[in-house]
């Protein structure tokens, strides 16, 4: 009947209701037979659950896009930026949005998620901004400091994560800091 009853869903309600049938089907007292019939039935829920979640990640992924080509649009050098609702793999789509846009410049992006107390930044920097002293691997570094974390990587490109996302703030001033200290 659960079954049943997750297939009217849609959605977030659908992928999370059948996350918790899977769960129940292997903590739940029944036979042998029932538990595999009830795996089959839920078997051929997945290919949907896959689909709902490929439509959230590509929603998500136009989203931080959205959000990149904005960001791109400023007038600025150094680009000091945050990004709402992104994973790993849309911020670094992101800043390759916003780098190719910027080809002279040096972006670094923070997002923060509050319930997972996650943050991630990317940063990436010109050869012309690396010749000035701004290195991306470093500069990931000093934001994530303050963000309660550590990173680094290449001096054009680099990746940080950090556990303190209220810090985000400061972690951004500390960025805005370091790469006007480094460039002068």
């Amino acid at each position: 009947k659960q079954i049943k009853d997750a297939k009217q869903l849609d959605g977030n309600d659908f992928v999370d209701s059948y996350n918790n049938l899977i769960r129940e089907v292997d903590e739940l007292p029944i036979s042998q037979p029932t538990r595999h019939k009830a795996k089959q039935e839920l078997k051929t829920l997945h290919s949907r659950v896959r689909s709902v979640q490929k439509d959230a990640a590509s929603s998500r992924k136009d989203h931080v896009l959205e959000q990149a080509r904005v960001i791109a649009d400023l007038d600025e050098n150094i680009i000091v930026a945050t990004i709402s609702g992104a994973d790993k793999d849309s911020m670094m789509t992101a800043l390759d949005s916003i780098r190719s846009k910027r080809p002279d410049g040096a972006v670094i992006l923070f997002t923060a998620d509050m319930e997972e107390s996650k943050v991630i930044i990317v940063a990436g920097v010109s050869k012309a901004m690396i010749t000035k002293g701004l290195k991306a691997g470093d500069w990931v570094r000093e934001a994530a400091k303050k963000c309660g974390g550590s990173g680094g990587g290449r001096p054009d490109t680099a990746q940080a994560g950090g556990k303190e996302p209220e810090n985000v703030p400061v972690a951004m001033n500390r960025a805005t800091q370091y790469a006007k200290e480094v460039t002068q």
